[in-house]
């Protein structure tokens, strides 16, 4: 299938983008990487006025550290029809884990888990259980409490309410969180079981 016809803009600067995109009265989309707006406008799922191709804008795609945290730069993220990300900063983690599960190698993750421990406040969040990712409170809750991973584990699995699809059913995606959040935590080293 071929694209809808639209409008192409290279923008060499923030403010050009931003012009044209508010312009384009929400019928602009930005163009960074395009590995998931392509194949939008390929299929028609997307009929967007005008392409604003960000990639020529000055450090738009660049991690760093920044005074006590990390500034990731705009071709790193998502945002609204006429709106443009130039920069987020996070605080840096004193301790973080991340897991993962696919059913193969490369695939993308059915489920993933991330923690961070930042200014002594452990915060986890689950992909892949819901349509945008999930903070877990009821699990940071058990670790502030001193609770153990694998409580905290469990009470994460019963705070969510995943999606089922092809791929794995809610409670097949209930445990794979459950694990996930396990292993994410044990790579952090946070709530270690004491002998």
């Amino acid at each position: 299938m071929k694209c809808a016809p639209f409008d192409y803009v290279r923008a060499v600067r923030v403010e050009e983008a931003v012009k044209v995109l508010t312009e384009a009265d929400g019928n602009g989309k930005i163009l960074a990487g395009g590995q998931s707006l392509v194949p939008v406008l390929a299929l028609r799922m997307a009929h967007p006025s005008v392409l604003v191709d960000v990639n020529r804008i000055a450090d738009p795609a660049t991690i760093r550290t920044v005074d006590d945290g990390v500034e990731i730069g705009a071709l790193t993220t998502s945002l609204a029809e006429d709106e443009m990300i130039t920069a987020v900063r996070f605080p840096l983690p004193s301790r973080w884990g991340f897991a993962e599960f696919a059913r193969r190698h490369g695939d993308f993750a059915l489920v993933s888990a991330v923690v961070a421990e930042v200014d002594g406040e452990v915060r986890i969040a689950l992909g892949g259980v819901a349509s945008v990712p999930q903070r877990v409170r009821a699990a940071e809750q058990v670790i502030a409490d001193g609770g153990a991973a694998r409580q905290a584990a469990a009470a994460a699995a019963a705070e969510i309410d995943p999606t089922a699809d092809l791929h794995g059913s809610a409670p097949f995606r209930r445990a794979i969180a459950a694990e996930m959040v396990r292993r994410a935590l044990a790579q952090a080293g946070i709530g270690e079981e004491r002998p």
